[in-house]
């Protein structure tokens, strides 16, 4: 709430008359006066000169006098400080979108694939990774075909409606070996899958263009890995993109191993087998990987991006589980690496050091344990962890203290924070789209679709949503603020 209220518009407005207080030409003279912003004269920057006083005992006096009153900022303004541009007059994007104040969500769906689609995710705004169940990697192209600042105050355009009226398109999404356009046909059903405060525009074959794909899409797409062990039934924890978008992390093989493969033709690149049992989870931040599995390790590898390799050997190995890893969460900012197991606890340890830091357990008695299904680490260092067994949603501070829960009708299968970590996106089971805030969990906005959401993914600085479904569909979602 305090964030929020140092964040909102009125303080940006009135931010030079602190300026003027502080640093400015209020500081001192008649304009201080009469602003009730007059201090201890000693206080102010060459109020005294302490080297041509030969007194010591003076001198003495006026240090420690200077050292108890503390010292005024140096005046840096002697003239009124101009006025922020309110958010009408600059360009009506605020730093971060408030979720609150959201009506509706332009929605476009095209069948990506026959299978359902595992993972989504992308680095650079710019290509989008889909990885279907039948382990088809694809890559997508966001384009912004039009004027991008139609696009981004997208109140000021006109949404793409249910009749044939021909309208600019304002974003695209392309294959990235795109050619030749395809025309993608609208499913009709789609129209009664909303909740009552959402748009949908459905796809005519004038608008196309949005979808672009290969003719022979599918013999373009690339095939990663072997197979997935059959008892493996979360895969929301078993994929990720390197920083540089070349290299393409799995794990979840009966063979034990974690794989990286190259992007642009799926080839192996390095497979790694040093845990002992199935790989269920990894995780990486900048070029630390960490890898969690079944035989109740945790292994810490330095990622060479140059070469696009893994070291051969983990610099750390993490213990304290009794069960299976089945997620973890790192940051190299924050400095710790956090894995949540099906024996019912999170450890946290130094990514550094690999020093023990301490253990959070999702049951007070310790008897009775509730598995960890995933985690997630925010920028502030706060702990997201989920449980399917209890469908509960638990908060924690950095040190293991319990700031809120909550208990949900359904299971998440994917989430994401926003860039911000204000608010949290879930993806259920049951076809559900739902947008929380971080700090207690409350209901924003809720969207409800047909099918199981099985990955998501934010794109566009958070403007816009990826999600796959288990029929193979990806919709994108365009937020209107």
């Amino acid at each position: 709430m305090n964030r929020r209220a140092l964040e909102s518009e009125y303080v940006s407005q009135h931010l030079n008359e602190w300026i003027d207080l502080i640093f400015g030409f209020k500081q001192r003279g008649k304009e201080a006066v009469k602003s009730h912003n007059v201090f201890y004269y000693l206080t102010y920057e060459n109020a005294v000169n302490i080297d041509l006083i030969t007194d010591e005992n003076e001198r003495a006096s006026i240090e420690q006098q200077i050292e108890y009153f503390g010292q005024t900022p140096s005046q840096l303004f002697t003239k009124p400080h101009p006025k922020r541009f309110s958010l009408e007059e600059s360009n009506g994007l605020p730093i971060f979108w408030d979720f609150t104040n959201k009506s509706n969500m332009k929605a476009y769906f095209v069948q990506a694939s026959k299978s359902p689609i595992l993972y989504i995710n992308s680095n650079s705004n710019s290509k989008i990774f889909v990885l279907d169940s039948s382990r088809y990697l694809s890559i997508y192209q966001l384009n912004t075909s039009s004027n991008i600042a139609g696009y981004l105050n997208i109140s000021n355009k006109k949404a793409l409606s249910n009749n044939n009226q021909s309208i600019e398109p304002t974003f695209a999404l392309n294959d990235i070996t795109t050619k030749t356009v395809v025309e993608i046909q609208f499913e009709e059903k789609f129209n009664s899958l909303f909740q009552d405060n959402t748009n949908i525009s459905p796809l005519h074959s004038k608008e196309a263009i949005l979808f672009e794909q290969e003719t022979q899409s599918k013999m373009n797409r690339k095939k990663i890995g072997v197979s997935f062990a059959t008892e493996l039934t979360r895969f929301s924890n078993c994929f990720e993109i390197c920083q540089n978008e070349k290299i393409f992390l799995s794990c979840g093989y009966w063979d034990n191993s974690f794989k990286l493969s190259n992007t642009e033709n799926a080839k192996l690149i390095q497979s790694i087998n040093h845990h002992k049992d199935i790989v269920t989870c990894l995780a990486i931040d900048g070029d630390i990987l960490v890898t969690g599995s079944r035989d109740t390790t945790v292994a810490v590898w330095k990622l060479n991006l140059k070469e696009g390799k893994v070291d051969e050997k983990p610099t750390k190995i993490l213990y304290g589980h009794d069960d299976e890893v089945s997620c973890i969460a790192l940051s190299c900012e924050l400095d710790i690496v956090v894995s949540g197991s099906k024996d019912g606890s999170c450890i946290i340890h130094n990514l550094s050091s690999g020093i023990y830091y301490k253990s959070i357990f999702l049951s007070q008695d310790l008897s009775f344990k509730i598995p960890v299904s995933m985690l997630k680490l925010s920028t502030e260092g706060h702990i997201l962890v989920f449980s399917e067994n209890d469908r509960t949603l638990r908060l924690f501070s950095v040190n293991g203290n319990l700031i809120c829960l909550k208990s949900i009708s359904e299971n998440i299968i994917d989430w994401r924070l926003t860039q911000n970590s204000q608010y949290l996106i879930i993806g259920s089971e049951r076809g559900i789209i739902d947008v929380l805030e971080l700090v207690n969990f409350n209901l924003v906005q809720s969207y409800e679709f047909n099918q199981t959401v099985k990955s998501l993914c934010l794109v566009n600085e958070d403007r816009s949503i990826l999600s796959g479904f288990e029929n193979g569909y990806l919709l994108f979602g365009i937020w209107q603020f």
